[in-house]
């Protein structure tokens, strides 16, 4: 529950591929119901993947950060559509004062 409320938390931005600043996705899906899928489809839904492991973000780290936490964050989410990401940060200003390399879902350690 505390990682599904923390997704929750997190806000996202849609860019259509033709556009250099975010817009409004209202008329690049549509409502699930209107769709002619049976589930899920790309026209009617977006699914973001989180797969993050720390033995293996072990070997990408400094010896003084080996048994550091992990942070886990709005920027390990891969999405399936390249126009929906997450919104990391409101501005540049508040990604440079940042820990973090994005939203914080989760601290994972070893084990």
């Amino acid at each position: 529950e505390y990682i599904a409320h923390r997704l929750g938390l997190i806000p996202i931005r849609y860019q259509p591929p033709d556009s250099m600043k975010g817009g409004d996705c209202n008329g690049a899906f549509l409502p699930h119901r209107e769709c002619v899928c049976y589930e899920r489809c790309p026209r009617c839904s977006v699914d973001f993947e989180l797969d993050v492991s720390f033995n293996e973000a072990m070997q990408h780290r400094s010896e003084e950060e080996l048994m550091a936490p992990l942070t886990v964050t709005s920027q390990d989410l891969k999405s399936n559509n390249e126009a929906v990401t997450p919104a990391h940060f409101l501005n540049q200003d508040e990604q440079d004062e940042a820990q973090d390399a994005g939203v914080a879902i989760v601290k994972m350690g070893p084990g």
